[in-house]
């Protein structure tokens, strides 16, 4: 089965200000930040199971060679991402949102 992703505006949010930061340094990371997040997003939607568990009803996948995770809720036929978190944010911050 393959999930509909849907990206709530606080990940949108979190994004914008990502590609912002890096955008800074160099344009190459920015690109790399944007094909990892798509990478991200297309394992999670092939199987969102095999990532790890946070909390109830919430799961995170890790963005590779950046220090961000997605954070996202596994529905019937969604998957709802709550923030692209960063790791050294304090945690559970986003659980408001």
């Amino acid at each position: 089965m393959v999930y509909k992703l849907v990206l709530l505006d606080a990940a949108l949010e979190d994004l914008d200000i990502a590609f912002n930061w890096y955008s800074k340094i160099h344009i190459a990371l920015v690109k790399d930040l944007v094909f990892r997040v798509k990478e991200a997003l297309l394992r999670i939607q092939r199987n969102p199971l095999i990532s790890q568990n946070l909390s109830v009803g919430f799961r995170k996948i890790n963005i590779q060679r950046f220090l961000y995770k997605l954070i996202f809720e596994v529905r019937e036929t969604e998957i709802i991402v709550v923030p692209l978190a960063h790791h050294k944010r304090k945690p559970g911050y986003w659980e408001n949102r």
